[in-house]
């Protein structure tokens, strides 16, 4: 059965090699609203815990290199700048069960550090699920 405008899916590889542990997080959006969605994965790693990828580019770049983050994770322009920032769970140290709430704010060029901000230094368990 189609349905109109109905588009076929393409299976498109990001990264055949991730370097994560685990894949816990991943999210889409328009970051810096240049007209391409970005992909946004994180996990458990000590060499690339948080990265993100332009498939229609193949363009991808690190966030974060070494970190513990949890599967919930948000994407939005928390301080109005029109660049969207990532909030999402990290473990405060490897095997810890103490929690972090983390925002990661990108540069207009997301090729460029981004910026680290803990919003809440300590809760228990991780964040599963982030909304606003």
């Amino acid at each position: 059965m189609s349905v109109p405008g109905d588009k076929r899916w393409e299976l498109t590889v990001l990264d055949a090699d991730f370097p994560a542990l685990e894949l816990d997080c991943l999210n889409a959006a328009d970051i810096d609203r240049d007209g391409h969605v970005e992909i946004i994965a994180g996990g458990k790693s000590d060499s690339c815990a948080l990265a993100w990828f332009r498939p229609d580019t193949g363009e991808k770049g690190v966030i974060c290199q070494s970190g513990f983050f949890h599967v919930g994770m948000a994407i939005e322009d928390i301080d109005g700048s029109g660049i969207s920032g990532i909030v999402l769970g990290e473990a405060r140290s490897k095997g810890s069960d103490t929690w972090m709430l983390t925002w990661f704010q990108p540069q207009k060029d997301l090729k460029l550090p981004w910026k680290r901000y803990v919003i809440d230094p300590e809760f228990e368990g991780g964040a599963h699920d982030i909304l606003f």
